[in-house]
């Protein structure tokens, strides 16, 4: 079995972007991940602010810590657009390809501002029909149903373009 360069940096890139995310100190992994998010979640919500927490009117706070920054998603993304721009097999796909992390970046906290504020409605949602200890589950489970369509979105649209003629 034959294993593509472009995989291969990807799965390089993947790797690092986790790397990279696990050392960084933990304010900056809140000022680059949760905060974006929380204002987000926080105009939807039209709450208050207080760091990488947001207080609800009803006086709950939820919190968006380093394990819900979505370092993981990011790190995804970027290996979907390194493998992406390897395939092309353009300089100019190369060069930009910093820019395209940059834009993994924001990307990533747009879909997470949607993740937290489905998470506090599933949870608002299931609090009155589930047992304590299924909250984490539902947590878990929220994540998954936007941030694995938003990376079907992504890699949709890589294929797309890779079926568009050019490279």
């Amino acid at each position: 079995m034959r294993v593509s360069a472009a995989f291969l940096a990807g799965c390089a890139v993947f790797a690092g972007a986790l790397s990279l995310a696990s050392v960084l100190p933990d304010t900056l992994v809140s000022t680059l991940f949760c905060r974006v998010p929380t204002w987000l979640a926080a105009s939807f919500f039209n709450a208050d602010i207080q760091g990488s927490s947001l207080v609800l009117g009803s006086g709950r706070v939820i919190a968006v810590t380093r394990d819900c920054g979505g370092t993981d998603f990011f790190a995804l993304v970027c290996a979907v657009l390194t493998w992406h721009a390897l395939r092309q097999k353009g300089a100019a796909m190369l060069r930009l390809l910093p820019l395209g992390w940059c834009g993994a970046w924001a990307f990533t906290v747009l879909v997470n501002g949607m993740r937290v504020i489905v998470t506090v409605w599933t949870r608002v949602l299931v609090e009155h029909m589930l047992p304590e200890r299924y909250y984490g589950a539902v947590h878990l489970v929220s994540g998954v149903l936007v941030f694995f369509p938003a990376l079907l979105l992504l890699w949709w649209l890589c294929v797309r373009h890779d079926l568009s003629g050019k490279g």
